[in-house]
């Protein structure tokens, strides 16, 4: 004669033994967390887990520092390129003046010693060449310029646009802009500033005059902006790609367990086991009794 189970009657001896399946579920958490207990305390004194910890750690904070120090570097070369009047020239059609300014009537002192391979002329338009760019340094463009374009514009941005070089007995302006008349005008601005710096130079150096010798203005394909443009949008991609990268680094980072994380996972897991098996135990052991 065939018995039938049906599910209810599991569920019914289940419920009859849930105090067995509890004590076994409270034992299988013990053991287990007791065993991985024991296994945390050999792995304290393993050199190796240590290291492991260590090294988890050290490329948490080395990947955790990129992303603050590329962040930092991505606000501030997106800050550059909105403010920066240099990013905002058109490499393909740009003004560059140039104003050349000689050294005349540079007065040589008569009691000065000099070498035997030294040009007196030359060594004194040197220094005094080197008081001019000393000076030119020291200025602040935007209030000294005396153009309404730059007057709020920071002095960094403006020397971009406009500098000196001094060599060889000249002073020459270098000024870029996107149309004729304001590389002019920027140009001239800064070359009356050099007039501006005369007796300040002759008094901490030598006597000498200041004459304009030519000037020059027209438009040129220049790759060096197009170049110097293209590095900062670079850069901003490389930024954002070491975000990225970062991030995605420490999502694939695998964090080893600390011991108390590790023990109540094993109790967890060790009372599951003892739970269902003690229950699947008691309930089978009442089901065959009853097909016996």
């Amino acid at each position: 004669m065939e018995e039938t189970i049906a599910i209810s009657d599991i569920l019914a001896s289940a419920a009859r033994h849930i105090k067995k399946i509890i004590v076994w579920a409270v034992i299988g958490a013990l053991l287990l967390g007791a065993w991985q207990g024991f296994t945390e305390g050999r792995k304290v004194m393993n050199p190796e887990e240590a290291d492991s910890r260590d090294e988890y750690e050290r490329n948490l904070v080395t990947l955790e520092n990129t992303i603050k120090r590329s962040q930092i570097s991505l606000e501030n070369e997106r800050q550059y390129i909105s403010e920066s009047l240099w990013m905002g020239l058109n490499p393909y059609n740009t003004y560059r003046c140039l104003v050349n300014i000689n050294l005349a009537d540079v007065a040589i002192p008569q009691d000065m010693m000099f070498g035997q391979d030294i040009n007196p002329l030359d060594y004194i338009s040197g220094r005094i060449l080197s008081q001019y760019t000393m000076a030119w340094n020291n200025l602040d463009l935007s209030k000294e310029l005396g153009l309404s374009k730059y007057a709020d514009v920071e002095d960094r941005f403006i020397r971009e646009l406009v500098s000196i070089g001094a060599a060889n007995g000249t002073i020459t302006v270098s000024a870029y802009e996107n149309s004729e008349s304001e590389a002019r005008d920027l140009a001239k601005a800064a070359a009356k500033l050099i007039y501006g710096l005369q007796k300040d130079v002759t008094d901490l150096s030598y006597s000498h005059a200041l004459m304009e010798s030519s000037s020059s203005n027209k438009p040129q394909i220049f790759e060096n902006i197009m170049n110097s443009q293209q590095n900062h949008y670079d850069n901003v991609d490389t930024y954002i790609n070491q975000i990225s990268e970062s991030q995605e680094e420490i999502k694939k980072l695998d964090p080893p367990d600390g011991p108390a994380k590790a023990i109540i996972k094993k109790a967890i897991i060790g009372g599951l086991a003892g739970f269902m098996l003690s229950a699947f135990w008691l309930v089978m052991r009442d089901v065959f009794r009853c097909i016996v």
